[in-house]
């Protein structure tokens, strides 16, 4: 399909598809057991993460890499098709939001004691791009360079944020379908 071709979905089209892609991703993540109570193993030795983790940080990329399920589109989406009374489910999106803004923009990260400060959407980049789905030497090299600990930490919390991003969405996104609060906007 050529890009002539293509449609841009409505931002009520645009929360369909959150919804079918978010629930496929939750749905998977069932099948891709964390171990004892959804954590993954943390060890001081350099070790792999399973590939259970890598999975699921591999399905995380659709939301938010700019694609029509990125989780700041489909905030936008959801506050201008929401149509039911002021309520938690506008307010907690909305605030999560400036969650996911703030997570993306690298505000979010940690300093080791003699090393510089992360930030853990670097990692999760370098991981996704130099090592789990492609092959970019530059992103390779920047992992091989820091502590295998503090890549490991980093790519948890950032695995950790943006699942519970994900799943919060779904949630909202669900329950105001499920209530006929959705309509559609003028694009």
């Amino acid at each position: 399909m050529s890009n002539r071709d293509r449609t841009v979905p409505t931002e009520l089209d645009r929360l369909k598809l959150f919804l079918d892609l978010a629930e496929h991703y939750i749905a998977v993540c069932e099948q891709l057991p964390l171990g004892e109570a959804g954590k993954v193993k943390i060890s001081l030795r350099d070790e792999p993460l399973s590939v259970a983790f890598e999975m699921r940080l591999m399905l995380l990329r659709k939301f938010i890499d700019g694609s029509n399920v990125d989780l700041e589109k489909v905030a936008k989406a959801f506050g201008s098709c929401y149509s039911g009374p002021a309520n938690m489910l506008k307010e907690n999106l909305e605030s999560y939001a400036d969650d996911i803004e703030r997570t993306l923009q690298g505000e979010i990260g940690f300093s080791i004691v003699g090393m510089p400060p992360t930030v853990h959407m670097d990692y999760f980049y370098n991981a996704l791009y130099g090592r789990l789905m492609h092959a970019d030497w530059n992103r390779w090299n920047l992992l091989q360079k820091r502590a295998g600990f503090e890549v490991r930490m980093s790519l948890m919390e950032t695995y950790r944020r943006l699942d519970h991003f994900v799943r919060e969405a779904h949630h909202s996104v669900k329950s105001a379908f499920d209530m006929g609060e959705l309509q559609g906007s003028p694009e």
